[in-house]
């Protein structure tokens, strides 16, 4: 409540339902709304208009996210929605029924954080499934059934409510994205020049990235920092081109590796340089492993010695490089602590090593068809990477 009462929180949450309010009154007079529709006007305000505005870094940050927000309004699930809450079942059905639904979402909770209760999910999915299925099926029998005596028009004003009101809400949200933006970007720009004036960097920011989210996502960090360095206006809208257009290649860069990925998949040569064509998993492996060695360096900076049980402590950082949950990382210790190594197999079948023979920042890598053989040595290692058997590592 204390951060709610903050002037950052409460004006902009005034002023989003000032802007609804005022919405509601517009659709009033269009003749798209009416006092039967303030209940489901307020719980769609409660259910999914705050959350629209509260997800306000999620639409500065992602790509796409405006687009999204619409068509999940406009798609199967918002209809089955609509069509579920027409008729409620009689009572002796509906309490029972949504106790037990309430019941089986927490064990799909449960289930999803404990894969050892698999049974138990699927009983629980399986109820969700027939409940949602003869919900809509009983809305749909009871408005065939009572047809003639359906007001057709309130139906559709009901329908259409959460469609208008959301593209109402998603204007006030791409407005105060932009103000949030630049805003932010313009206090990034600041910490890179802490003296003089930016109003000029600041214009250019401005007046190229306009209205485009797109462009103003890349000004934080090395995009406020080139364009805060640059001399004058000139220098800066130059600046903004330059990040733009890099951010572009680097995007380009990355959507023709997605595609040599595809299109390598189960070819089993290599290129010129000796690098494996068939590259799944190759990027995500190497992340984990060096993840790995980071945090044995720190550990042994603590204690003198590398940890025996130190896997099962990051491999939960495993799937943000893009390993599945089985992620097939092996390692094994020296006995005096001094030494260790790690191991993981690829989809294709090929094998990356990462390991240390000593204290940090010593650092040992390997790829190739088969495992090492043991701890990190010259014969088939490469100390820091950059020979014969770490091709696969650049």
């Amino acid at each position: 409540m204390r951060s709610m009462a903050t002037p950052w929180i409460w004006i902009p949450l005034t002023t989003y339902l000032a802007w609804l309010t005022a919405a509601v009154a517009g659709g009033r007079s269009l003749g798209v709304w009416d006092s039967e529709l303030a209940k489901t006007t307020v719980l769609w305000v409660v259910l999914s208009g705050l959350a629209l505005v509260f997800d306000l870094n999620k639409a500065i940050s992602r790509p796409g996210f405006f687009r999204r927000a619409l068509l999940r309004t406009l798609g199967a699930t918002a209809v089955i929605e609509f069509f579920v809450t027409l008729e409620s079942f009689p009572l002796w059905v509906e309490i029972p029924a949504q106790a037990l639904g309430l019941l089986f979402a927490g064990v799909q909770v449960l289930v999803a954080r404990d894969r050892r209760q698999a049974s138990a999910g699927c009983v629980a999915s399986a109820y969700l499934a027939l409940y949602g299925v003869s919900a809509v099926v009983w809305s749909v029998v009871r408005l065939v059934g009572d047809w003639d005596s359906t007001d057709k028009g309130a139906l559709a004003r009901e329908g259409l409510l959460p469609v208008w009101l959301t593209v109402v809400a998603l204007i006030f949200e791409f407005a105060f994205a932009l103000v949030a933006a630049y805003q932010s970007s313009f206090k990034r720009m600041r910490f890179w020049r802490s003296q003089g004036r930016l109003w000029r960097q600041r214009a250019a920011v401005l007046l190229r990235g306009n209205v485009r989210l797109h462009v103003l996502r890349l000004m934080t960090g090395y995009g406020a920092r080139e364009v805060a360095r640059a001399d004058g206006f000139r220098a800066a809208w130059t600046a903004v081109g330059q990040v733009v257009q890099g951010a572009r290649a680097r995007k380009e860069a990355m959507e023709a590796a997605a595609r040599r990925l595809a299109a390598n998949t189960g070819v089993e040569r290599t290129d010129e340089t000796g690098r494996q064509l068939d590259q799944r998993e190759f990027a995500a492996t190497r992340k984990a492993l060096l993840w790995l060695h980071t945090c044995h360096m720190g550990h042994y900076r603590n204690r003198g010695r590398y940890r025996r049980d130190l896997l099962p402590l990051v491999a939960s950082h495993f799937a943000r490089d893009g390993l599945p949950d089985e992620h097939g990382v092996e390692m094994w210790v020296r006995a005096d602590g001094q030494a260790w190594y790690a191991t993981r197999q690829t989809t294709t079948g090929w094998w990356f090593a990462i390991g240390a023979g000593g204290p940090p920042p010593d650092e040992w890598l390997y790829d190739g068809p088969r495992p090492p053989k043991g701890f990190p040595r010259a014969a088939e290692w490469d100390r820091f990477g950059g020979g014969a058997h770490t091709v696969n590592w650049e």
